[in-house]
């Protein structure tokens, strides 16, 4: 097999794994398909998309640098990143209206900058990122550059793969859940998740 579509193939998997676990970014994507469908659900895994791919390319590429100035900043990051989620969880719990702002190109930017935002307010993922490439036997010094831009174009659509699945699944599941009914509940559940995201975020900081 050739070794750049070996990388290809372990980059895939390696963004896969990066997104599955369920965190702040598939709340609102779950939520967002739900009441605002297909389009939004989709921006808001793009926006996450973007933000591993930014992580798996500083750490394939051993940018100590730049991953250096991440970890050096990381209680500045994880206190925004948890107030983002701390306020978007209190704007969600408040709705009361089963409705997205998703008209136009203005709300599905909207829905990716914040899945971004909260993305990349995270520098452990640079920690997720090294371990996986150690258990995947991916050794970042001794890449070469097209081989890391190989391995990053792999991590993209593995990314990509889940959130688009993702975004369907809970799509599909708009007719069981009848967009015209009262869905506070749904927006207490996203709501108050985010908000215990938010809250271990900031919690996290006393035991670093």
């Amino acid at each position: 097999m050739s070794p750049f579509l070996t990388l290809f193939l372990k980059g895939l998997l390696i963004g896969i794994a990066v997104a599955a676990p369920v965190g702040p970014v598939a709340v609102l994507c779950i939520r967002r398909a739900l009441i605002g469908g297909f389009a939004v659900a989709l921006a808001t895994g793009l926006g996450a998309v973007i933000a591993d791919t930014i992580f798996g390319s500083l750490a394939a590429f051993g940018v100590a640098a730049v991953s250096g100035l991440l970890l050096d900043h990381q209680n500045a990051l994880r206190v925004i990143g948890g107030l983002f989620m701390l306020i978007l969880g209190a704007l969600t719990w408040r709705k009361t209206e089963n409705k997205e702002v998703t008209d136009g190109a203005g709300g599905l930017i909207a829905a990716l900058l914040s899945a971004f935002a909260l993305t990349i307010t995270n520098p452990i993922t640079i920690f997720a990122f090294t371990g996986i490439f150690a258990a995947f036997d991916i050794v970042s010094h001794d890449m070469s550059t097209a081989g890391t831009a190989v391995l990053a174009v792999g991590i993209a659509l593995g990314c990509a793969i889940w959130w688009l699945g993702l975004a369907s699944i809970a799509t599909g599941l708009r007719s069981w859940v009848g967009t015209h009914r009262n869905l506070v509940w749904l927006h207490h559940l996203s709501g108050g998740l985010l908000l215990v995201f938010g809250a271990g975020t900031l919690a996290s900081l006393f035991f670093v």
